[in-house]
């Protein structure tokens, strides 16, 4: 009777520790996907330039002469919006303005019902 009581315990034991090893890999995966969706969001704000070795003049071909102001991006470059850094402003700034007011337009209709409720 003493060994099952020991096995039952060791069972119970051995089913926590598989549950905290499981839980630990929840949090730990949902730790890589929020890390993903955050590198992949920042991505949406760069603008897509061309590598320093794919543009089209060689650094052999260019006259030493010219300076470096000359050689940065230009102010159109500068200026240029992707769509998903449009879609992610977009929806940053609508999503919580709805949101807001909807909450506000709830918490209003309740404190009226409350005080409907008071009258009565």
């Amino acid at each position: 009777s003493r060994s099952a009581g020991t096995r039952k315990a060791a069972a119970q034991k051995s089913r926590k520790t598989q549950h905290q090893v499981l839980s630990l890999q929840h949090s730990l995966c949902a730790t890589m996907k929020l890390l993903a969706l955050l590198l992949t969001g920042a991505a949406a704000f760069a603008p897509a330039v061309k590598p320093l070795a794919a543009r089209t003049v060689s650094q052999k071909m260019m006259p030493e002469a010219l300076d470096v102001v000359s050689q940065m991006p230009s102010q159109l470059l500068s200026l240029e919006v992707t769509e998903a850094a449009f879609m992610a402003v977009v929806l940053g700034t609508f999503v919580p303005c709805v949101f807001l007011i909807t909450l506000y337009i709830q918490s209003e209709a309740a404190l009226l019902g409350e005080r409907v409720d008071e009258r009565v």
